[in-house]
């Protein structure tokens, strides 16, 4: 595995984690305007994108766009693994939140409306939550419900499980 070294030795608010694989057409522009987004949003921030395997020129591009955006860095686990890549970005962030992304995906206002929560403002409960989950379709709700599923069964029952994307559930 390889990484980026950190730009500075302070600890972001947010941390954003992409896992990234054969996304050349769309990577640059996605990420231009993703960082865009939350300068505009006031964030301090940074954008982690973990490639996996790629067989085109994404980890180059990933490279490129390092080196010209301090908030931004990369890493690459080498093998097709979307949940291996997600669990290395995962340890390397050093965000007080981390917010897990689809590069074709980035949606800027569910970004806000989490952090919201996160930080306790806007939550009708007057608690903050520890997890936010957006979900989009009723696949989201049947992997959500997988996830809390395999939450409570590694707690109570100390059970492993594998999730489909390779994350170690």
């Amino acid at each position: 595995m390889s990484a980026s070294k950190p730009t500075s030795s302070t600890t972001p608010e947010v941390s954003v984690v992409i896992p990234i694989h054969n996304e050349e057409a769309i990577l640059v522009e996605s990420v231009v305007e993703l960082c865009e987004g939350l300068d505009v949003l006031g964030l301090d921030y940074e954008v982690i994108l973990a490639e996996n395997g790629s067989r085109d020129r994404t980890a180059e591009l990933a490279a490129g766009l390092v080196a010209s955006m301090p908030r931004l860095r990369t890493l690459s686990i080498g093998t097709p693994n979307y949940g291996g890549a997600l669990r290395e970005g995962l340890r390397v962030a050093r965000g007080r939140f981390v917010l897990c992304e689809e590069i074709d995906l980035c949606d800027l206002d569910f970004h806000r409306r989490a952090l919201d929560l996160l930080r306790g403002e806007g939550d009708a409960i007057g608690e903050a939550p520890d997890l936010v989950i957006g979900l989009l379709n009723a696949l989201c709700v049947k992997v959500a419900a997988n996830f809390t599923k395999y939450i409570f069964m590694s707690s109570f029952f100390e059970v492993r499980f594998h999730d489909f994307h390779g994350a170690g559930f």
